[in-house]
């Protein structure tokens, strides 16, 4: 059973939630897997990170130093959700991981515009999260052009003397706003839920 679980890694510290799945077994219910030294040796791992046992040599890692959670994901707006000792550091903001500059720089030394460069829907969000919606819209020099319900398409001032469309949303399950391009002739929220949902037909319910 034990070997099954060397290739290609152990998993450290971080099969905790394994280990005491199977103490709560053995020691209150007095289940006995008679595995022997082999079953001890494998819960020792816990006391390190990732392990490689390789042919002729086993890597070991330490585990971190820091973890930093709020209500079980990953997140720290300030310093690394989780760092080693030797300086490696993970950068996340509500369980997404991002680059350290947008954890460490205030939300008032951000520019808004930095949106614009970042592909992921994610750390999109994170930014708005972080900045603030009013912020980001007040920077770009947001104009409402369309409403419907808890959706506005906005026309953006990236910087360059065009204003450019822009459907402003709430995620209804964790209550935060992102921003997302359409097409530039766009002109109304419908049109622009029918480019994103890449259909000509009215959507029957807003989401």
């Amino acid at each position: 059973m034990i070997r099954n679980f060397v290739y290609p890694y152990l998993y450290g510290s971080f099969d905790s939630s394994f280990f005491s799945f199977f103490n709560y077994i053995e020691e209150v219910l007095n289940v006995n897997y008679n595995c022997g030294a082999k079953w001890e040796w494998y819960k020792n791992t816990s006391n390190f990170g990732f392990i490689y046992p390789l042919e002729n040599i086993c890597i070991i890692s330490r585990k971190p130093v820091f973890i930093r959670m709020v209500d079980g994901i990953l997140h720290s707006d300030n310093s690394p959700a989780v760092e080693y000792a030797d300086g490696f550091s993970v950068y996340c903001l509500n369980g997404v991981r991002v680059n350290k500059e947008l954890v460490k720089t205030k939300a008032e030394d951000i520019d808004p515009r930095i949106l614009f460069k970042e592909q992921n829907a994610e750390i999109r969000r994170e930014i708005v999260r972080k900045i603030g919606i009013e912020r980001v819209c007040m920077k770009l020099g947001a104009k409402c052009i369309d409403k419907k319900g808890d959706y506005e398409l906005l026309l953006l001032d990236l910087g360059d003397n065009r204003k450019r469309p822009y459907l402003k949303m709430i995620n209804p399950s964790i209550k935060t706003y992102h921003l997302e391009g359409v097409e530039p002739s766009i002109k109304t929220i419908e049109k622009a839920l029918n480019w994103r949902n890449g259909t000509s037909e009215s959507p029957l319910v807003l989401t």
